[in-house]
């Protein structure tokens, strides 16, 4: 009689794994289901919104077409400055080296020069001052000399995507507008459709911890199935002049072609950029007063020759 009993708990217990395994397979399925039914629509928004925010940083990057990307007078100054600071700072740290070797002073295990003696004190002291100042302008050295080049790097890609973003939702609108007609009925049918996926998963859930036995399979694969075909919800009389799978089919055309038309407007922006706007150089105290004057100089030529 125990074992009965604990064989029917375990059963039971079997059964309720089951069932939630079942439950958990359902939810995700239906997830997924409604998320790749969204992308269509989605995307395009998206890609309005990267356009948008990619127009903005464009228009932020426009002042630095006329100086070829390089550095703002404040900033020239601040960039002598931090090189001059920072190469007194080398220099003595080269020189302390130096007099440590060539006086014979002893190091410490510790790497810190011995402070028996005054001379060496006063050697750990600029060393010590040395360091602090390379380290707190090394940094910031490395970003002024390759900032004109990082300014060109990102004008570029913010122009690319701001014209590949543009057409593409152009590109989107067009195709969108010229192969399907009442869009507002198709798009009501169709995210119709996608709540009746969510609706049919509740309802799949809902059926097998249903106690009808007689009911429960039959129900279930019906509703999974309509979870697994998401566009078999769509309502067939809301599709004015569309049939049940032609506006999907549109969505995923003007998508697939959209991607298309950016990637390929991003390649030739990108390309066209480069080739009209020349990469500026690393900067150093040579080029820092006069690279920027030169090009200008350039610039102002090939107009005037053009024109």
């Amino acid at each position: 009689m125990a074992n009965r009993k604990e064989e029917e708990e375990k059963n039971f217990k079997n059964t309720i794994s089951c069932l939630i395994g079942i439950t958990i397979l359902i939810i995700l399925v239906t997830i997924l289901s409604m998320l790749v039914q969204l992308i269509p629509v989605i995307a395009p928004v998206l890609v309005l919104i990267f356009f948008l925010a990619n127009w903005y940083l464009y228009s932020q990057d426009k002042p630095f077409f006329a100086i070829g990307f390089w550095l703002l007078d404040s900033e020239k100054d601040r960039f002598k400055d931090v090189t001059l600071c920072l190469s007194d700072a080398i220099d003595t740290r080269d020189y302390v080296n130096a007099a440590v070797k060539n006086e014979g002073i002893h190091i410490n295990q510790n790497g810190r020069i011995s402070a028996k003696s005054y001379r060496g004190q006063g050697l750990q002291r600029d060393l010590d001052d040395a360091n602090a100042t390379i380290n707190d302008l090394l940094p910031v050295h490395t970003e002024m000399e390759k900032r004109p080049q990082r300014r060109y790097k990102d004008t570029r890609k913010h122009y690319s995507r701001f014209i590949g973003f543009g057409i593409a939702f152009f590109v989107w609108m067009v195709c969108l507008l010229s192969t399907s007609d009442n869009l507002g009925q198709n798009f009501k049918a169709y995210f119709s459709g996608i709540g009746e996926t969510g609706t049919s998963g509740i309802s799949a859930i809902k059926n097998i911890w249903s106690s009808d036995k007689d009911t429960i399979e039959m129900e279930s694969q019906e509703d999974f199935d309509k979870i697994v075909n998401p566009y078999e919800n769509l309502n067939q009389d809301e599709l004015k002049g569309e049939s049940k799978y032609a506006f999907n089919e549109i969505l995923w055309m003007s998508l697939c072609l959209m991607l298309f038309v950016y990637v390929a407007t991003w390649v030739v922006c990108m390309i066209v950029f480069s080739v009209k706007y020349k990469k500026p150089p690393v900067v150093d105290l040579n080029n820092v007063d006069t690279y920027n004057v030169s090009y200008v100089k350039k610039s102002k030529n090939n107009n005037n020759t053009n024109g």
